[in-house]
């Protein structure tokens, strides 16, 4: 429509849409690919904040530059359409919020979860494999945490870290399903021994955790498979 979306709008992309890159920090209300069979592009170091629904189709392509983060701030659906997104994923929340996959996710970057408060992101449904790094919590004493169905996978294929940042009082909890299931190294990182882990499985790859303390918050279930 002529002007740069803002995070009060609604933008949708149909089948006569032409290619888009996002190539400045912006924000959309929600975003429909829905019909759309053009190339979606977030340039890298640039962010798109959506404060709603995100839904992509298996008829559109992610260009191999989208190396930009999608940052997910309010209670919403997010379809993957069977896409890889190739750059990183954030959760950024400033009160509880429920986030809800349709179909399987798989962030090639980075995914973190941080708050301005202490709260709770609830990520629900389906898988989502991550190949980066994952992060949970902001350099504060804010408390973190993320529980809900979603099977979190780390299946990096070179080295990947998993870590908390909170620092002081703070405490953060990854409570979600986990899977390690990488062909790489994967390091768990807890420099302030302040974060829980819920279920946890493992399948393949490295792990490390020299120097950290892995403990698991209330019932959980271990299963090793491989080694």
């Amino acid at each position: 429509e002529g002007v740069v979306p803002t995070n009060l709008d609604d933008v949708v992309a149909t089948a006569t849409s032409g290619n888009l890159t996002v190539t400045a920090t912006a924000a959309a209300l929600s975003v429909n690919f829905t019909n759309y069979v053009g190339t979606f592009t977030v340039n890298s170091g640039i962010t798109l904040t959506v404060g709603g629904t995100f839904t992509m189709v298996a008829g559109m392509t992610i260009g191999a530059a989208s190396t930009g983060t999608l940052i997910f701030t309010a209670t919403s659906t997010l379809t993957s359409g069977g896409q890889v997104w190739p750059g990183n994923m954030t959760l950024s929340i400033s009160a509880a919020r429920t986030f809800t996959l349709s179909g399987a996710w798989e962030v090639t970057g980075n995914f973190s979860v941080s708050s301005s408060i202490s709260a709770t992101a609830t990520l629900n449904s389906s898988t989502l494999t991550v190949r980066g790094n994952v992060t949970l919590g902001q350099a504060n004493a804010n408390s973190t945490a993320l529980i809900g169905t979603t099977n979190l996978i780390l299946a990096t294929t070179t080295t990947q870290t998993l870590t908390t940042l909170t620092t002081g009082t703070g405490f953060n909890g990854l409570l979600n399903p986990i899977t390690i299931n990488a062909s790489g190294i994967v390091t768990i990182s807890t420099p302030t021994s302040k974060f829980s882990f819920g279920g946890f499985t493992y399948t393949a790859g490295t792990v490390v955790t020299t120097g950290s303390t892995v403990r698991w918050a209330g019932s959980y279930q271990r299963i090793v498979t491989g080694k």
